[in-house]
């Protein structure tokens, strides 16, 4: 009978996210592709392209709408997007507090809160993966290391990122205001959040049109057969 206990599902949990991180087994083409970097999938055309690229990059598209093959499982973006989301309520508190809560100095400090969770959130994307952890070049070993290495780093991230939750909790209570302080650091989270992911798509694309252009121009993009054609289609419906 399965353990449906807490301590069961978490630890089945537990084992599933630390297989992840040191597999050493091939990789499906997409997942490879995805892990180094590819951008560009022909026959698809450079917007949708650039569209895969948003659906599989960006912080909350990617937990809805990334390819079946992402080289992360659907928890652990999950896990990216809450993280996202503890660190914009932690400084959407300090951003009030410091710049400002009427007027152009609420509006000021909802921009640099956006641009704030948009730099907070690189890292989180990046430690959710290693590149080393599955390049069959290197040792198995090795790999292994890489890939634990990339756990560890994304955990101490999701960890930062609660207790500057916590933080921002600490400071909502003891900082003066009247009832209506709650509303309305809810209202802000919720405005300089949505603000970030807004800000995050012209960023996105930008890096995308980056990545496109040098690696049109590096030759590397590969030719539909040699991925699998059903495959690079599941570029433009996100279906394999």
């Amino acid at each position: 009978m399965a353990d449906t206990s807490l301590a069961g599902v978490s630890g089945n949990a537990a084992s599933r996210f630390f297989a992840e991180a040191v597999r050493t087994e091939p990789l499906p083409p997409m997942t490879a592709a995805l892990r180094e970097g590819r951008v560009h999938f022909p026959p698809n055309t450079w917007a949708e392209d650039c569209l895969f690229y948003l659906r599989n990059k960006h912080v909350l598209l990617s937990v809805f709408l990334a390819h079946p093959h992402h080289p992360f499982p659907r928890h652990r973006r999950a896990l990216v997007l809450a993280n996202s989301l503890a660190f914009a309520f932690f400084v959407t508190c300090v951003m009030r507090e410091l710049l400002g809560k009427q007027g152009a100095a609420q509006g000021l400090a909802l921009f640099v809160s956006a641009v704030l969770q948009i730099a907070w959130d690189v890292p989180g994307v990046m430690f959710g993966a290693c590149a080393c952890a599955t390049a069959t070049a290197l040792p198995v070993w090795l790999r292994q290391c890489c890939g634990c290495a990339s756990l560890l780093c994304l955990s101490c991230h999701l960890l930062m990122g609660a207790v500057y939750a916590l933080v921002g909790l600490i400071l909502l209570a003891v900082l003066p205001g009247d009832e209506l302080k709650l509303y309305d650091v809810g209202r802000d989270f919720a405005a300089a959040k949505l603000l970030s992911f807004a800000l995050a798509v012209p960023v996105d694309v930008a890096v995308f049109a980056m990545l496109h252009y040098f690696e049109s121009r590096s030759g590397l993009a590969e030719k539909p057969e040699s991925v699998g054609q059903h495959i690079v289609l599941a570029g433009r419906t996100g279906m394999v």
